[in-house]
């Protein structure tokens, strides 16, 4: 009987400190992960259903000498997302760039923020000489399987993204944001994808 009563003032005591059950402001809410997931699923899901089926001679197809082919697209892809998510996983690994302040996260998310960073990072990607490119399901497994990965470490993960900053090369953002950017260069990526098989001379076959 004394030591149920003594655990009970033990109880009271972390309530009253506030160590009971206390809540972080930087947890990341059940809305928040649900969006990031979905977004990586739906901007993942949006690339494959422009380059399936596709042959060669489209895949290859380049509306001129200085913009890329679908296939060198899907390779921008790869190394964007597979640069991104190393420097986020590296990031995340350092716990000295947190932040020792509590900012909250604006309701836009940064959009702004993040909408700048992903098109800046697109146009210097597609700037650079283009690498012989392998096959492209090929491109497309190794994107596939990366994605899973990053979805994987959204949906699981209790690390704190909003008080992490990843630095990113072209601007600072929260590492729940970094998730934002992910999706966002995806569909950057596929909206030059869908532009390029609208050009009249795209091969039909």
């Amino acid at each position: 009987m004394l030591r149920r009563k003594k655990g009970y003032i033990l109880l009271a005591m972390l309530v009253l400190t506030g160590l009971a059950g206390t809540v972080k402001p930087t947890a990341t809410t059940v809305k928040e992960r649900k969006t990031v997931v979905t977004g990586l699923k739906e901007s993942r899901d949006n690339l494959f259903s422009q380059v399936s089926k596709l042959s060669l001679a489209q895949l290859t197809f380049k509306p001129s000498l200085q913009q890329p082919s679908i296939a060198e697209l899907l390779q921008i892809q790869l190394e964007l997302e597979k640069n991104t998510w190393q420097i986020f996983k590296n990031t995340m690994a350092d716990n000295t760039n947190a932040c020792n302040k509590y900012e909250p996260v604006a309701d836009n998310n940064n959009q702004t923020t993040v909408e700048t960073i992903a098109n800046h990072k697109v146009v210097k990607a597609m700037d650079l000489p283009q690498y012989t490119t392998p096959h492209a399901s090929l491109l497309a497994n190794n994107f596939k399987t990366l994605r899973k990965e990053v979805i994987t470490y959204a949906r699981t993960t209790t690390e704190d993204l909003k008080n992490n900053y990843i630095a990113t090369g072209d601007g600072d953002i929260s590492a729940y944001n970094c998730f934002l950017l992910l999706s966002r260069q995806t569909d950057i990526i596929t909206a030059h994808i869908t532009a390029i098989k609208k050009q009249p001379l795209f091969p039909k076959e």
